[in-house]
């Protein structure tokens, strides 16, 4: 949805300002900041460490086929 934006924003003004990427990045964290609530909110038996673990592994999953593929 950021890059969507940013592409729309860059297409309609010429070229994307500052400000729309800084309120994007602001609406995704806060979007993220969100879902760690609401997921806090619906599981209150979630071992933290594992999930954080295990978001951050599919987070740099890209990396890690990279790194075996080469």
């Amino acid at each position: 949805m950021f890059a969507v934006r940013l592409a729309a924003i860059s297409r309609r003004a010429g070229t994307a300002s500052v400000t729309a990427f800084v309120v994007g990045e602001l609406v995704k964290v806060a979007s993220i900041v969100g879902l760690l609530v609401l997921v806090w909110a619906l599981y209150p038996q979630l071992h933290w460490g594992a999930m954080l673990i295990g978001l951050i592994l599919a987070l740099k999953a890209n990396l890690f086929a990279f790194l075996v593929k080469t």
